[in-house]
């Protein structure tokens, strides 16, 4: 089982960028969403390791000692947007 420094469950609804990363999305192509009901994301050290629903999610980490569990109440979690500088 993976060790994460962040967990975030129960998100109404996930959005993900799933597909093909190999340039930046453009015109039609940045509406090109993965939603997943009740969704899980989980990170280990600033890198996404696992997403999905939140049972299989679950089932693939764990929180590490001074892992942060937030537990999103069905709200909507959108992916942030980092630059590389």
């Amino acid at each position: 089982m993976t060790e994460v420094d962040l967990l975030i469950v129960h998100a109404g609804q996930l959005l993900t960028l799933a597909g093909p990363n190999d340039r930046p999305r453009t015109g039609t192509a940045i509406g090109d969403l993965a939603i997943i009901p009740d969704g899980a994301m989980a990170a280990a050290d600033g890198v996404v390791v696992a997403v999905g629903p939140t049972l299989q999610v679950m089932d693939e980490v764990t929180p590490g000692p001074s892992g942060e569990v937030i537990d999103a109440g069905g709200r909507v979690v959108v992916p942030g947007i980092r630059t590389r500088t």
